[in-house]
């Protein structure tokens, strides 16, 4: 078992900073990254694997990593899209890595069959490339990166491009394969309910900053900044100006303003002695109806509302922000 440590990172690329204060990654636990495009995810893998400069420390427990070279940091890495020879099978393609990064001829064909099982791939060992479909590339994909037994895995946005099927199949399959071989994973996404679903904890970067760092609960249901509740819940922010007195017909109490609310769809429950608000669309989504108010905001109740319905707030779960800024 190992974690992984980073501490005081910096990268500097250009004209982009990113910097990332301290975190831990246990083995057999997902830290999911997520941020708009530019954050600085992919940034953060690379300078992870050894594959771009960066100031500060690495560490995998004690081993420090921040002055080796990327194939003796022990880390893996799956990207969207696999770098493989369309014209050669998989087996060949296999053995070329092993060969590019010099692993012992003796141990070619037991690395092999290992990565494959773990990849639930065995049976394409001898499939040509281009016969391979989207997922079953990118589980050849993650046999490459199996192949040198990793303890931590980099993933950046690996399957974004498959249909939602195959993308169910393939986070499965890699969960499981973290636990069971106690691997770290740093999973990069654009997709919050992809890493809602596959993550322990989350890291949310806005800019080359790190909004937050915590379980996806807890940024869930309680931002720290109003950016964070912004990409967490953006149809649930709603600025208050500082005269102010209700919010949506809602009296408000002992709130410092102006500032931000941000509600939840949790935090909207259906109350007979509740205000009035309209509906504009229900949606039927997984067992339950997914409900828009012509205010903005949204909930998901077990029922379809009419035209207008009662409504009151579960203060405990709004939170009152500042903005950073102001």
């Amino acid at each position: 078992m190992a974690s992984l440590h980073v501490k005081n990172l910096k990268i500097v690329q250009g004209d982009f900073q990113l910097e990332v204060s301290n975190f831990s990654l246990k083995s057999g636990n997902f830290l999911g990254v997520l941020g708009a495009s530019g954050a600085g995810k992919s940034t953060l893998l690379h300078a992870i694997a050894g594959l771009s400069e960066c100031e500060g420390e690495i560490w995998l427990d004690k081993k420090p990593l921040h002055n080796l070279k990327p194939h003796l940091r022990e880390i893996g890495m799956v990207f969207q899209s696999p770098v493989l020879m369309d014209d050669w099978s998989v087996e060949e393609n296999l053995r070329l890595l092993l060969k590019v990064k010099k692993a012992p001829k003796a141990t070619w064909d037991e690395r092999i069959q290992k990565a494959l099982k773990n990849a639930q791939a065995s049976h394409l060992l001898k499939s040509r490339v281009s016969w391979l479909s989207g997922g079953e590339r990118q589980r050849i994909g993650i046999a490459q990166s199996l192949l040198f037994d990793p303890k931590v895995l980099l993933m950046d946005e690996p399957f974004s491009a498959l249909d939602p099927s195959l993308r169910r199949d393939l986070q499965e399959m890699i969960r499981g394969l973290a636990k069971k071989s106690n691997i770290a994973v740093l999973f990069v996404t654009h997709d919050r309910d992809e890493a809602f679903e596959l993550c322990d904890k989350l890291m949310v970067l806005e800019k080359g900053r790190v909004l937050q760092i915590g379980s996806p609960k807890e940024l869930y249901e309680s931002p720290k900044t109003v950016a964070l509740a912004k990409y967490m819940e953006p149809h649930g922010l709603v600025a208050l100006g500082k005269d102010l007195d209700n919010l949506f017909g809602l009296k408000l109490k002992n709130v410092k303003l102006p500032c931000y609310a941000y509600i939840p769809p949790r935090a909207i429950i259906n109350n007979k002695e509740g205000v009035l608000w309209e509906v504009e669309q229900t949606h039927y989504v997984d067992g339950r109806f997914l409900v828009r108010f012509a205010n903005g905001l949204r909930t998901f109740w077990t029922h379809a509302p009419d035209k207008f319905a009662r409504v009151d707030l579960d203060w405990s779960a709004v939170r009152f922000l500042r903005n950073e800024n102001e």
